[in-house]
């Protein structure tokens, strides 16, 4: 290989760690972590919430699946697609086990409180470790790409 073959591939790879590190900024503010994601870090699913507390993660998982959204470096995008994935599976089950209620906020039923407190319990449970998913997922990708994008700037 020549020095020009070399070169020309330095400069090819250089380009797309700069189209991976501009997305990634891009990804940073599609989905902050002191947004939605702090929410799920923080918050307990068998206490009600405001349903716009999910927003940034609804519009992250109907937003990037575009191809103009995927890494270069498959590692990042292997990640990107976990969390899309994971992110669709917790808000399949927010609509599967949560209903709004009068007060206009989301909650589990509480009334399987008083008729099936196991199944109330089972729902709790199921959301709060989805929600767990969600952050760690959020967490590598954040890790992988300071690593691997030097020049990606981790808010």
């Amino acid at each position: 290989m020549g020095a020009d073959q070399r070169q020309g591939l330095r400069e090819r790879r250089d380009a797309r760690r700069t189209a991976d590190a501009t997305l990634f900024s891009s990804f940073e503010t599609c989905l902050p972590r002191r947004g939605a994601l702090r929410f799920l870090d923080h918050h307990h699913m068998g206490q009600p919430f405001e349903p716009h507390e999910l927003d940034e993660i609804r519009r992250f998982c109907s937003c990037w699946t575009s191809r103009e959204h995927r890494f270069h470096d498959c590692r990042l995008e292997r990640l990107r697609r976990a969390l899309l994935r994971r992110g669709a599976e917790y808000l399949s089950a927010v609509d599967e086990l949560t209903e709004v209620g009068p007060d206009g906020l989301r909650t589990v039923p509480r009334v399987w409180l008083d008729e099936d407190v196991a199944r109330f319990d089972a729902a709790v449970y199921r959301l709060n470790r989805l929600a767990d998913r969600v952050v760690r997922c959020y967490a590598r990708l954040r890790r992988l790409a300071k690593l691997r994008l030097p020049q990606a700037e981790t808010r």
